[in-house]
């Protein structure tokens, strides 16, 4: 289904290297603010900067 992307989001998932997202998760991550979106990247930095391998950040989110 073709969706209007917000830069924010693109940029979001550019800088995660996020593919393959799920329909729903995209669904949900066009829905958020910007301010949503900063946090959830600096989550991931936070993850990164401990040393967590990148699949261990989803399931630690969970």
């Amino acid at each position: 289904m073709a969706r209007e992307i917000p830069d924010y989001v693109a940029e979001y998932l550019l800088e995660r290297m996020v593919n393959q997202l799920p329909d729903e998760v995209l669904d949900v991550l066009v829905t958020l603010s910007p301010e949503q979106i900063e946090g959830l990247a600096r989550v991931g930095r936070a993850f990164d900067e401990a040393g967590h391998e990148r699949h261990l950040v989803t399931f630690s989110v969970h």
